[in-house]
């Protein structure tokens, strides 16, 4: 730089690192050095050096901030997505990379009861142990909340990865001391292995998803789906697909009146003519529309589909049939949810009472739960006023039912099917079917049990004063053509 100098007029500066005159300490100087060579009074150059420990200091601090958790001290987002992308670079040669998601639980009781203070304390020490439990090279991080990651190269198989989730679970479930004494949290662990496919982001999304199924397991709830992120893109370009070119049919299943045998109605059920995979139902891509936002196309297709087929059916039967078309949670939350059914009815040429949207209990309950900007009721409302029947589908699953009822304007109540398949065996089913068939009387509503399969069922049904079913005994799903030779025959359905 001094030899730079001498040839460059003006200033030069850089930056170097020296030994402080103790012998210990290397202290980073910043250097300025004035060319004045031609200068008569001084003839050459003028060098000064400042400290900039501070500066450096400073620097160091924003970048640890940038890539840092301030409260763990672990790695951030950011920084874990490049140490899994580095990971995953070194796979050929070190082998998969092996990705832990760690969910506290019982974490938030312990927040709320004890405070913050005391909820960072133990996030604090949760990082402790997880440091413990990490190889070298191995990288932990902290995505935010109560929730840590573990990366891990070389793991050598399945049996080991899982080995590793067990550690991390017993670690963190040993108690914490506390100012009050002793504090116990647990965890739920997920892990992902990477493939040749992998990305940071796709093997960050499956270790999640790894871990929401064993919170999920623990809590008998499987309702997320444990396809890998990588296939379910795949799933969701095929389905946007399916939605242009029409690959998606709609089956019709009978609502029979239990007393004469007769279709008073159906339910419009969508199926997928999947191109490699053949015909697939709903289970195995309404989770993936849910996801992606597709599901309100999805709807809207179902819905205009089953409404113009109803105006087709006009005639075949000695009453006007109804078509149950079902509505997601997003649709319930969509402010133009109301129009886009009216449309459609008025294109069918139908009637609105003859169409009953079905929304589940635990949809309704959940979103209201979660304080939604638009409230189940005023959505619930809307619809109403459009004058379309409304109707809670497996009703007696979610919770607080009968208080909540009350509140919104609904039409039918559906039993769900696994109240009705303990019919006449277990007496805590029974008890409910006949709870909810006196409940729905007493608020002026319709009762339908779903999945009657048996004439015993039928029988104690019509006891209880619920006249209408629909299960696989009475009728399966079955395209409009099959429905269409059914009505035409105009003969009871029959067990």
């Amino acid at each position: 730089a001094i030899e730079d100098a001498t040839v460059t007029p003006g200033i030069t500066s850089f930056d170097a690192v020296m030994e402080h005159k103790d012998g210990v300490r290397m202290v980073p100087l910043e250097f300025s050095i004035v060319n004045l060579i031609d200068d008569p009074v001084v003839g050459g150059l003028v060098v000064t050096a400042h400290d900039i420990t501070p500066l450096r200091e400073a620097q160091d601090s924003l970048e640890f901030l940038a890539t840092h958790d301030p409260l763990t001290r672990l790695a951030n987002r950011n920084l874990l997505l490049e140490r899994i992308e580095q990971a995953l670079s070194r796979a050929r040669e070190l082998g998969p990379v092996t990705v832990f998601f760690v969910d506290l639980d019982r974490f938030k009781p312990v927040n709320d009861l004890l405070g913050h203070d005391a909820g960072d304390l133990l996030l604090v020490e949760i990082a402790v142990k997880l440091r413990r439990l990490a190889r070298e090279g191995d990288t932990i991080a902290r995505l935010g909340g109560d929730e840590f990651v573990l990366v891990a190269q070389s793991v050598a198989s399945l049996a080991a990865a899982q080995a590793i989730a067990q550690r991390v679970e017993n670690a963190v479930s040993e108690p914490v001391e506390m100012i009050g004494g002793p504090v116990q949290v647990y965890a739920s662990v997920g892990f992902a292995r990477s493939d040749h496919a992998s990305t940071a982001e796709s093997l960050l999304a499956d270790a999640d998803g790894a871990m929401y199924l064993v919170k999920a397991e623990r809590r008998g709830d499987l309702r997320r789906s444990s396809i890998p992120v990588s296939e379910r893109r795949a799933m969701v370009e095929a389905l946007a697909v399916a939605l242009r070119e029409d690959q998606l049919v709609v089956f019709y299943q009978p609502l029979v009146n239990l007393k004469s045998r007769v279709i008073v109605g159906l339910e419009a059920l969508v199926r997928w003519e999947h191109p490699e995979r053949g015909l697939l139902l709903p289970g195995d891509f309404i989770g993936v529309a849910e996801e992606s936002g597709l599901d309100i196309a999805l709807g809207e297709h179902v819905l205009r589909t089953a409404c113009i087929q109803l105006r087709d059916w006009e005639g075949l039967t000695a009453e006007p049939l109804s078509m149950a078309v079902n509505m997601s949670a997003a649709q319930l939350a969509d402010p133009v949810f109301g129009s886009v059914v009216r449309d459609a009815v008025d294109a069918a040429g139908i009637t609105p009472d003859r169409l009953c949207l079905e929304i589940t209990e635990h949809d309704v309950l959940e979103r209201g739960a979660r304080g939604a900007s638009r409230s189940p009721l005023a959505c619930l409302s809307s619809l109403r006023e459009v004058g379309v029947k409304l109707a809670v589908d497996d009703f007696g699953t979610g919770y607080s039912s009968l208080t909540h009822l009350r509140r919104f304007p609904v039409d039918v109540l559906k039993i769900d099917r696994i109240f009705v398949r303990g019919l006449g065996r277990e007496l805590s089913d029974t008890s409910i079917v006949r709870a909810v068939v006196g409940l729905a009387r007493a608020m002026d509503m319709t009762s339908i049990a779903e999945g009657v399969e048996q004439e015993a069922q039928v029988e104690a049904l019509l006891a209880m004063g619920c006249e209408i079913g629909q299960g696989y005994a009475l009728g399966r799903p079955a395209p409009a053509d099959q429905i269409r030779e059914t009505l035409e025959l105009g003969t009871p359905t029959g067990l």
